[in-house]
């Protein structure tokens, strides 16, 4: 523990350190929704982990939405049975900024424009890097000058804005007749 602080990590929990870890114990489900600002479900069965943090989410006031997949896959069944329940289908991300309070700057009519006067902007120097062809999030982050938390909000703001285009943990530009692009 001494050595985590000396590095300036912490741990969050419900006992002291003295407390052997058991799922009795840890309730690392309600310790994640209690820090995050909503819970997004994408795939687990109706007893999983993403479904028991969810509900506790919900129960700490928090959003909860699932993204519904294959009416025939095991991973479904616990996002359509929270979509049964109370959760919101997750269809856009910026419905899901919105319920966390996060305001998603309006789409400029091109990635040209979005590029203009501010052009250092963490957005602005990933559509730089970023070309039509899909390139994985790690490759990314490892070029010099883009750390991996500014990476991700960098994505997931140009993304809402519509200039990029996301496949699992690989991104790309959007182009002319590409999805996302007008």
């Amino acid at each position: 523990m001494e050595a985590m602080q000396a590095r300036g990590a912490g741990a969050v929990g419900n006992e002291d350190e003295s407390t052997s870890a058991a799922p009795a114990v840890c309730p690392t489900n309600r310790l994640i929704s209690g820090l995050a600002q909503a819970a997004i479900v994408v795939e687990g069965d109706v007893g999983s982990g993403a479904l028991i943090t969810a509900r506790y989410a919900q129960a700490q006031k928090r959003a909860a939405f699932a993204v519904p997949g294959s009416v025939y896959g095991a991973a479904s069944r616990g996002p359509h049975r929270l979509l049964s329940e109370s959760a919101e289908a997750m269809a856009v991300l910026t419905r899901v900024a919105e319920a966390i309070g996060l305001a998603i700057p309006a789409r400029p009519a091109s990635a040209r424009e979005a590029l203009s006067p501010a052009g250092a902007s963490p957005e602005a120097q990933l559509l730089v890097t970023l070309g039509e062809d899909l390139v994985h999030i790690d490759n990314v982050v490892a070029r010099p000058g883009f750390a991996a938390a500014q990476v991700a909000a960098a994505l997931a703001v140009l993304e809402a804005r519509g200039l990029v285009q996301a496949a699992g943990r690989r991104f790309a530009r959007c182009g002319p007749g590409r999805a996302g692009h007008s």
